[in-house]
């Protein structure tokens, strides 16, 4: 997890969605969520591109991710990049 934040530049204005920071290093995006989110998934918008992979970086576990119109994006008739099978209000225990 070291990787995403240590020697990275945050990716400004590349999301709309205020639960979420992006950084970047060379072609490697890392997505970090402030909260966990309230489904198993969210949405990326404005990014409208599919990476080649997405994982977890603490587990090497693969995230489904599509570029997929939903029922609120109708209105603008655009598709946006959704990462799913997150975990969605998890409770960890101390």
């Amino acid at each position: 997890m070291r990787e995403a934040l240590e020697g990275v530049d945050v990716a400004h204005g590349m999301t709309s969605n205020r639960n979420i920071l992006l950084t970047h290093c060379g072609n490697t995006l890392y997505v970090h969520l402030h909260n966990f989110p309230p489904s198993d998934a969210v949405k990326l918008k404005p990014i409208a591109v599919a990476p080649r992979r997405a994982t977890l970086p603490n587990t090497g576990e693969p995230i489904s991710c599509a570029v997929e119109m939903m029922p609120s994006d109708h209105l603008e008739q655009r598709a946006y990049l959704r990462l799913r099978g997150l975990a969605a209000n998890r409770h960890v225990n101390t």
